[in-house]
């Protein structure tokens, strides 16, 4: 019994220490009730763990989202009994907990109006930051803290974040393995994307631009960030004298021309645009239901080429 017991203990060990606890907050203070039926599903998980498991646990990752979005469950672990406020009883039941990561679900996917899921997701910050003692660290994970353009200092969830004291930034388990998953899919698009002639000019725009801006999430700018993820899915789907191919191989030599101070790309990025105008116009006087994304993409890169050449 005493050598099973210390196997059991070891494998524990070896289960749940240094692991990371992921959980997504969401909340809408006109119901409360419902926000604390979804938080009660994670609190009746932790609840359920024998009290040496939780004690591996020393750090937490909260990822706030919208409660519209998420996808209710039916109680599972029909032992615990209820409470009336899971959130602090989460954290109670982490005697350890050391660090908390706090992250932002995308708002790419949601036919909610952005205005409102940005004001739900900046009272969940203020409601969750009160949750946190001041001894445990608080790490920022702002990849998709800011829905808008507008200057830092304005965004209410700055404020928000600025309330808590120092600010520490870092990367979400989240978003690291997003990282892996983009750089997986990046080699397997490059691949499809044909074998390119390595003195071919346009192959080598094209590749800069997949390379820096496709797949990305680190360092993009507003004007690449919302949708140049979106681009290479349409690639092989579109005819090639499409606006979408046009408009992405101009910003392609835009982008590798201005990088690499290059003249010649810069005129051919241009002569690309200018095309790249005339099949928009085409397009748009017999846009359909099956053309209409890709429209609505190539005329986003049309925006990113204009910056970027007159940046050059």
């Amino acid at each position: 019994m005493r050598a099973n017991k210390q196997v059991h203990n070891e494998v524990v060990e070896y289960l749940y220490e240094k692991r990371t606890l992921f959980m997504i907050v969401a909340r809408d203070r006109e119901s409360p009730t419902l926000t604390n039926e979804y938080l009660s599903r994670y609190y009746e998980t932790l609840a359920s763990m024998p009290t040496q498991t939780r004690q591996h646990f020393t750090k937490l990752e909260i990822q706030i989202g919208y409660l519209s979005s998420q996808t209710f469950t039916a109680k599972r672990h029909t032992h615990v009994p209820s409470v009336s406020d899971p959130m602090s009883h989460i954290l109670f039941l982490l005697p350890d907990l050391d660090t908390v990561v706090i992250s932002f679900q995308s708002l790419m996917y949601t036919s909610v109006s952005t205005h409102r899921i940005v004001r739900e997701r900046t009272q969940t910050a203020e409601w969750l930051i009160k949750y946190i003692p001041e001894s445990v660290n608080v790490v920022w994970d702002l990849a998709r803290a800011f829905a808008f353009r507008t200057k830092l200092d304005e965004q209410p969830m700055w404020r928000t974040i600025q309330a808590r004291g120092e600010i520490n930034l870092g990367h979400s388990v989240f978003t690291q393995l997003e990282c892996v998953r983009n750089s997986y899919a990046e080699q397997k698009q490059l691949k499809s994307l044909g074998s390119f002639d390595p003195v071919n000019k346009q192959s080598h725009a094209l590749n800069f631009w997949v390379a820096n801006y496709g797949f990305g999430i680190d360092g993009l700018d507003d004007l690449d960030y919302d949708h140049s993820h979106l681009i290479l899915p349409y690639w092989h789907r579109v005819p090639a004298d499409s606006s979408l191919r046009l408009a992405l191989l101009a910003v392609a030599h835009a982008a590798f021309g201005r990088a690499r101070s290059s003249d010649a790309a810069i005129k051919k990025a241009t002569n690309l645009y200018h095309r790249t105008l005339t099949r928009v116009k085409d397009e748009i006087e017999a846009v359909t239901v099956t053309n209409i994304e890709q429209l609505l993409l190539a005329v986003k890169l049309l925006e990113s080429f204009e910056v970027r050449v007159e940046r050059f």
